[in-house]
C-alpha cells in the first residue's frame, strides 16, 4: 500500500526526467542530444530543457495547471493532472509519493550489510582479532564495537518500520516483504520490536 504523498523542495541541478548518464535521453523518450554534441551545446540544451519543464511558471508548467483546473486532458497527449499536485509547482515544490513498503526491500540490504560489517569488527578487519595473538581486553574491546555498531543497525530499522506505520503501513505489510525474503521471523521480530539481538561469538 504506497503511502501519502510528501513534498520536496527542488534543489539547483534537481532535473529528475534528464540524466547524462542517459545521453540526454528524457523520461519521455525524447532524446535532447548525444555524446557527439558538443560540450557547450549539451549544457545550453540542458538549460534550455530546465527552463521549459522544471522551473516554476515554465509553459509547461502553466499548461499542466490550466487543463488540471479544466479537468480536461492535454489535447496533445491525453494526459491528465491532479490540480492539488500541480499547484505546489509554484511554489518550486513537487510532489512524491512515499512508498515504504517499496523501500523496505533497500533499508534489508542495508541492514545485512551493516550486520555483516558489524561482526567483522570482531571476527576480521586490521584488528586480526581472532588470528594474532590478543590480551582479554583487545577481545573485549572489539566485542564491545561490534555490537555498538550491530545495535546502531538494528535500532535504525526498527525506527523505520515504526516510521512506516506513520505513513498507515501495517506490520503484516512489512513482515510480507522479510518473508518474500525468506527471512525467519525470528529474526525480523525483534525489529519489529525493538529487541536488540547481540553477536555472540561461537566458542
Amino acid at each position: 500500500m504506497a503511502g501519502p504523498l510528501n513534498l520536496r523542495r527542488h534543489r539547483p541541478g534537481d532535473c529528475p526526467d534528464l540524466f547524462v548518464a542517459r545521453g540526454g535521453v528524457t523520461d519521455t523518450g525524447k532524446k535532447l542530444y548525444t555524446e557527439e554534441t558538443p560540450v557547450t551545446d549539451k549544457m545550453k540544451i540542458i538549460m534550455e530543457h530546465l527552463l521549459e519543464t522544471q522551473v516554476p511558471f515554465s509553459k509547461s508548467q502553466m499548461t499542466r495547471i490550466y487543463y488540471a483546473a479544466k479537468g480536461l486532458p492535454v489535447p496533445s497527449t491525453g494526459e491528465e493532472y491532479d490540480l492539488e499536485k500541480e499547484l505546489p509547482g509554484l511554489l518550486g515544490w513537487r510532489l512524491i509519493k512515499i512508498n515504504p513498503v517499496k523501500g523496505l526491500d533497500f533499508k534489508i540490504t542495508d541492514l545485512d550489510k551493516s550486520s555483516r560489517n558489524s561482526v567483522r569488527e570482531f571476527t576480521g578487519g586490521d584488528t586480526k582479532l581472532l588470528s594474532s595473538p590478543t590480551t582479554a581486553k583487545e577481545i573485549i574491546r572489539q566485542f564491545f564495537v561490534a555490537n555498538n555498531a550491530l545495535f546502531n543497525a538494528q535500532q535504525n530499522m526498527h525506527l523505520d518500520l515504526k516510521a512506516a506505520n506513520k505513513f498507515d503501513v501495517e506490520d503484516n505489510e512489512l513482515a510480507a516483504v522479510f518473508d518474500k525474503r525468506n527471512i525467519p521471523i525470528k529474526k525480523y521480530g525483534p525489529l519489529f520490536e525493538g529487541q536488540f539481538k547481540p553477536y555472540v561469538p561461537s566458542e
